[in-house]
C-alpha cells in the first residue's frame, strides 16, 4: 500500500499534533494605571507572550470601547509570536474627568482555549495636584525638556512635545495637531496608512493597493483600489514596488524577471487574503534578476501543467516569504508548492500544508539554492521522496521549524537531503512516514553539516530508519543531541540508521564521515533502535538507547566509539501509552543522560563545544549541547 494513504494509521499521529498549540498570555495580567490628573496621560505597558509550543497567529489588537473612553492604543505589534516569545503593547489613559475607569483589551489570535483575550484595564481620574495644575507652564511635570508655556501639548507624556518624532500609534507627539503626520513628500500617503509609503520622498511612489472589484477610477490608492494584481503591476513606479492586497480572494499569475516585488496581505489574518492562479498556471515564477516577497497572506490552488513549482517558482532569483501560508498547490513534477533551480529561498513563520508533488517535494524542491527557514510549519505534505521537503546540491539552514504527518513512497517522509551542506536545528518531526528509508529525514550523498537539537516522534518507514536514515556518501555529517522516540521501522534501525556506500577514508574516529553523538533513542518498533555498519568512518558515542525493540544499540564493530549507554533516559513525563500529549522529553536530573555527554574537546574538528548553555557537562537527547537555548 502506498505510504500517501497510510499516514492515518501511524501510533502516535493522531495524538501528537495536540502537542503543539499557542497559548496567548499578557504579563501582568491585569493593567492598572492608579491615579492619573484629569488632562494628564499615563503610559502603561503590557508584555504579550506565547507560552504555548506553536506559533501563536496574533490578529487584531484593540479596545473594547474605543479610545472615546479615555483610553488609546499607543503601539501594538501583530508579528505572530513564536514559542516563549514577546511582543510589547502600549496603552495610554487621559482622563477627562475624576473618577475611576474600567475597559479591556481585546486580542485576537487563534489560540484555541482563548481566541479573544480579554485584559481589564483599570485607571482613576483625579483632581490636579499643587505642582501639576494647568496654569503652571513652568513646571516641566514630564521631565521632557518641554513645559506647557514652550508648547507641550499634554505635558504627562515624555515622548509627547515639539519636535518629537513621530510614530505610528494614533498619538499627536509632536504637538502639530495632526497625528501621525508622517507624510513629508506630500503625496497623500503616509507610512501610517493601510496601504503605506515606501521612501516618503518621492511624492510619485507608493504602494498599489488591490480590491477584489474595483473602485471607480481607480488609482491605487485605499479610497480607490486596482481590482486585479495584473492592472496593478501595470501601473507600479520604480521606486515602490509593492502591493497591498485587501481580503478576498485575488486570481493572479505573476512574473518577476526584474528587480524587486513585494505583495502584502492587508487582513487582520493570513486566511483572510488568498492569492490563486489560473487553471494551469504558476502563482508566482521568479527569473534570475527578480526579488519577490510574499507577506501576510496565503497562495492557495495552484496547478500548473508538467512544471516544477506549483505555487512560486524560483530560476536563480530570490524569494522571501515572511508569516505566509501555502496549502493545497501540486506539480506533477518536483515540488508541490516551490521550486528552486538555484537563487535563494527563505521562510519565516510560514505554513506549508496539503500540497502534492508527482516527484520530489510535496512542498519544496530545490537544487543549486540557498534555503533558510525559520519557524515554519509543515504539515500534510505529499510526495515520491522528500513528502514536505527535497533539498539537492544546496544550502539548507532550518531552526525551531515542525514537520507533522508528512509522506512519501520513496525515502525521506519528512525531508530528503542530498549533496550540500545543512544545518538543521531545534526542529520537530512528527508522525512523517516514508516507503523506503528515513519515515522522518533521510540524508544521503556528499551531505554535510550539523543535524541537532532535534525532537522525533512517531515517524515509521517501511525499511530502514524508521526515524532518522544516513546512506551513502556523506561528509563531515555531525547528529549530536537529538531525542527519538516511539519511531518504527519494518528493518533495522527503529529510530536511527547509518550505513555509508565508501570505503574507509582514514583510521581515526574523530575525523569520522559521520558522528553521532549524545542522541537519546528510545521505544522504536524494528529489529534494533540503533543501526550502524561496521565502518571505520561512522562514529557512535555516548549515544544512549533504552525500551528499542530488539536490539536497542546494534553498533558495527568499527563505529563504535565507546560511551554508548543502555538505560532508562527517565524522560520528566513519559507514559508510553502512545499519546505524548502530555508528556515531556527533559531527562530527569536522576537521569543517566544528565552531565553524560562528551566533553569540550571531544568530536570531529569543528565541532569539539559540547558543554550545555549553563556551562556544565553536556546532557544527552534534545535538551543537551550548546544548541538547546
Amino acid at each position: 500500500m502506498s505510504v500517501l494513504h497510510r499516514l492515518p494509521l501511524l501510533a502516535l499521529v493522531g495524538c501528537v499534533g495536540a502537542v503543539d498549540a499557542p497559548d496567548v498570555q499578557t504579563m501582568p495580567a491585569t493593567l492598572d494605571l492608579g491615579a492619573v490628573v484629569v488632562g494628564e496621560t499615563a503610559v502603561g505597558e503590557l508584555a504579550l507572550v506565547n507560552q504555548g509550543s506553536a506559533i501563536a497567529r496574533i490578529g487584531a489588537i484593540s479596545l473594547a470601547h474605543g479610545p472615546s473612553e479615555g483610553w488609546s492604543l499607543l503601539s501594538t505589534d501583530t508579528t505572530d509570536l513564536f514559542p516563549r516569545a514577546t511582543s510589547r503593547i502600549q496603552v495610554a489613559y487621559t482622563p477627562t474627568v475624576e473618577g475611576a475607569s474600567l475597559t479591556r483589551l481585546e486580542i485576537r489570535s487563534d489560540d484555541p482555549d482563548h481566541p479573544v483575550l480579554e485584559v481589564p484595564l483599570m485607571a482613576e481620574g483625579v483632581g490636579a495636584n499643587d505642582t501639576g495644575n494647568v496654569g503652571e507652564p513652568a513646571i516641566d511635570d514630564d521631565a521632557d525638556g518641554y513645559t506647557e508655556a514652550d508648547g507641550d501639548c499634554d505635558d504627562g507624556d515624555p515622548t509627547v512635545h515639539p519636535d518629537a518624532d513621530e510614530a505610528c500609534d494614533g498619538v499627536d507627539r509632536d504637538c502639530s495637531g495632526v497625528v501621525d503626520d508622517l507624510d513629508t513628500d506630500g503625496d497623500g500617503h503616509s507610512p501610517c496608512d493601510l496601504g503605506g509609503d515606501c521612501d516618503d520622498a518621492d511624492p510619485a511612489a507608493y504602494p498599489l493597493v488591490v480590491a477584489v472589484a474595483a473602485a471607480d477610477a481607480p488609482d491605487g490608492t485605499v479610497g480607490a483600489p486596482y481590482g486585479t494584481v495584473a492592472e496593478a503591476l501595470g501601473h507600479l513606479d520604480a521606486v515602490c514596488r509593492t502591493l497591498v492586497l485587501l481580503p478576498g480572494t485575488h486570481t493572479a499569475s505573476v512574473s518577476v524577471v526584474d528587480g524587486p516585488l513585494t505583495v502584502r496581505g492587508a487582513g487582520d489574518y493570513v486566511t483572510e487574503v488568498i492569492v490563486t492562479p489560473p487553471t494551469g498556471a504558476r502563482g508566482f515564477a521568479v527569473g534570475p534578476d527578480g526579488q519577490l516577497t510574499l507577506e501576510r497572506l496565503t497562495v492557495q490552488g495552484a496547478r500548473p501543467a508538467k512544471v516544477d513549482g506549483g505555487a512560486v517558482y524560483v530560476e536563480h532569483g530570490s524569494a522571501t516569504l515572511n508569516n505566509v501560508r501555502v496549502m493545497d498547490n501540486q506539480s506533477s513534477e518536483d515540488g508541490g508548492a516551490i521550486a528552486l533551480e538555484g537563487g535563494s529561498l527563505a521562510l519565516s513563520a510560514c505554513v506549508l500544508e496539503g500540497n502534492v508533488a508527482g516527484e520530489d517535494g510535496g512542498a519544496l524542491a530545490a537544487s543549486d539554492a540557498v534555503v533558510t527557514d525559520v519557524g515554519s510549519r509543515w504539515t500534510g505534505n505529499t510526495a515520491s521522496n522528500g513528502g514536505a521537503s527535497s533539498i539537492r546540491d544546496s544550502d539548507l539552514t532550518v531552526d525551531a521549524s515542525t514537520f507533522e504527518d508528512n509522506g512519501a513512497d520513496g525515502s525521506g517522509g519528512a525531508l530528503r537531503l542530498r549533496g550540500g551542506t545543512v544545518a538543521l536545528e531545534r526542529a520537530t518531526f512528527q508522525g512523517n512516514a516514508a516507503g523506503w528509508r528515513g519515515g522522518a529525514l533521510s540524508v544521503e550523498d556528499d551531505t554535510g553539516g550539523t543535524l541537532r537539537n532535534l525532537l522525533v516522534l512517531g515517524n515509521r518507514t517501511d525499511r530502514d530508519g524508521g526515524g532518522l536514515a544516513v546512506t551513502g556518501t556523506p561528509q563531515g555529517l555531525v547528529v549530536a543531541n537529538n531525542t527519538l522516540v516511539g519511531n518504527d521501522a519494518a528493518s533495522r534501525g527503529g529510530g536511527l540508521f547509518v550505513e555509508l556506500d565508501h570505503a574507509e577514508w582514514g583510521d581515526d574516529d574523530d575525523d569520522a564521515s559521520v558522528y553521532v553523538g549524545s542522541n537519546i533513542v528510545a521505544w522504536s518498533g524494528g529489529t534494533s533502535g540503533v543501526w550502524s555498519a561496521p565502518d571505520a568512518d561512522i562514529s557512535v558515542v555516548y549515544t544512549l538507547g533504552y525500551g528499542n525493540a530488539g536490539t536497542d544499540l546494534d553498533l558495527g564493530v568499527g563505529s563504535d566509539a565507546g560511551g554508548n549507554l543502555v538505560g532508562d533516559p527517565l524522560f520528566e513525563s513519559f507514559t508510553n501509552d502512545g499519546d505524548p500529549t502530555n508528556d515531556r522529553f527533559t531527562p530527569d536530573p536522576s537521569s543517566p543522560a544528565v552531565d553524560a555527554g562528551p566533553s569540550n574537546g571531544e568530536g570531529p574538528w569543528g565541532y569539539q563545544h559540547w558543554a550545555d548553555a549553563d556551562g556544565s557537562r553536556n546532557d544527552r537527547g534534545y535538551t543537551g549541547g550548546p544548541g538547546a537555548g
